[in-house]
């Protein structure tokens, strides 16, 4: 087993988020049986339900999954599916009633709760319409391509109320002002009091000059659609590596760098075809990686900034995630897809946590404040992203996408193991 520092911390953070993972179907029970040797050094769990035994950090792979620890097999209890609605009924997930007030509505959401609008009841009785129109306020639009997001600011505030974490109304909200094809994973509140920041990216390997944008048009909130969307980030971070080779190799970078960075690029060319692939058996055409204009130089120290984002957070993160879900998606294929990407998206943050380190070497103090300031913003950005968004049914069962708990398990480990011990 890898000893790197930096596999170990991925290896713990799939294993708390592993433990926490299927928080939608319940609470955790303790562990029911201590881990054993396996044999080979490692550890293993009998998993009474399948009747085999499970070796350390793998799932039983059902929707309110067991996995393996180190203290013993930990499972999930799965309450009935749907919600109780105020008047005793059940609804089932997606399903929409009128909410206690008579004039707001309320949806059932995957984790059994019910999302309602907030909006102010008339005197008299319910109003004609029971979401009000979203493009009443002349809502304005800013994106902003690097992190695949988009902003949506309302001048008279926003329809409905402030957004909470994982709110029905961001298509809603984001697609309100006109926006061209958007379907956004999440909607949160901010950054100012009367905007909404809707986004689909997450997590990847983006890079200044790459169009970011074609990612937001695909339907993410579909199988389908995120497999494509996956295809398209896959390219950029296959072209990010690219530059990143020629570029270390002008500054004379140890060989060790260089050669990752081209191998990096071939995995992520690998994944971007595999996961192609996929998503034409879905159904989808994927949109191709491009170049909104040609990339311009860098400065040695822009680049050292841009991968203390991109490399130690965003695909720190994502290794994490890919991971987790190549353990839960439904499909045989898909696990076995997203297994070998995993694997190798792992290396690929290592890579550049190595090259974190040698530039805290080769650059001046006011490179590394920069630094540090990167990896803050991007981990920022991802508390706020990834950390709140709540994926529909059809993406916890196809994709194994991980619930916002799930995540937060995976950044409070990797924080605590590497983003602050890097400052």
């Amino acid at each position: 087993m890898n000893s790197n520092p930096v596999y170990a911390a991925l290896r713990r953070a799939l294993w708390l988020a592993l433990a926490v993972g299927p928080v939608a179907c319940g609470a955790v029970v303790s562990p029911s049986d201590g881990g054993r040797p396996d044999g080979d050094g490692g550890t293993m769990c009998f998993d009474p339900s399948t009747g085999r035994n499970l070796r350390l950090g793998e799932s039983n792979g059902e929707r309110c999954p067991c996995f393996c620890s180190d203290t013993g097999l930990v499972c999930a209890s799965c309450p009935p599916s749907g919600c109780s609605t105020p008047d005793g009924r059940m609804i089932a997930v997606g399903q929409t009633v009128t909410a206690p007030d008579g004039c707001n509505s309320c949806v059932c959401q995957p984790d059994g709760s019910l999302a309602c609008t907030e909006i102010a009841c008339p005197d008299g009785g319910p109003p004609d319409a029971d979401v009000p129109d979203a493009t009443s306020c002349r809502p304005m639009i800013r994106v902003t391509v690097r992190t695949c997001e988009t902003q949506v600011t309302y001048p008279c505030g926003i329809p409905g109320g402030p957004v909470r974490s994982g709110d029905p109304r961001c298509a809603m909200l984001c697609t309100g002002a006109g926006n061209p094809g958007i379907t956004p994973g999440y909607c949160t509140g901010g950054p100012g009091p009367n905007t909404v920041t809707c986004g689909v990216c997450g997590v990847g390997r983006f890079t200044d000059g790459l169009d970011a944008t074609s990612c937001e048009r695909d339907d993410v909130d579909t199988f389908a659609g995120w497999l494509a969307r996956g295809a398209h980030v896959e390219g950029i971070a296959a072209m990010a590596f690219d530059r990143l080779a020629d570029e270390l190799a002008g500054f004379g970078a140890p060989a060790s760098l260089v050669d990752g960075a081209r191998m990096s690029a071939t995995h992520e060319r690998e994944h971007c075809s595999a996961m192609t692939e996929l998503a034409r058996r879905w159904g989808k055409e994927p949109s191709r990686a491009r170049s909104v204009a040609a990339l311009p130089s860098r400065t040695l120290e822009e680049i050292v900034v841009e991968n203390a984002g991109e490399g130690c957070v965003r695909e720190t993160l994502g290794a994490v995630v890919m991971a987790f879900q190549a353990q839960h998606a439904a499909d045989p294929a898909v696990r076995e897809a997203l297994a070998k990407i995993a694997r190798e998206e792992q290396a690929h943050s290592a890579w550049s946590w190595a090259l974190d380190a040698w530039a805290r070497s080769a650059v001046g103090p006011q490179t590394l404040a920069a630094m540090d300031a990167a990896r803050d913003e991007v981990l920022c950005e991802l508390r706020h992203t990834m950390a709140t968004f709540e994926p529909n049914v059809e993406l916890s069962r196809e994709a194994g996408m991980p619930s916002a708990r799930a995540v937060s398990a995976m950044i409070a480990e990797l924080e605590g193991s590497l983003w602050r011990r890097a400052n």
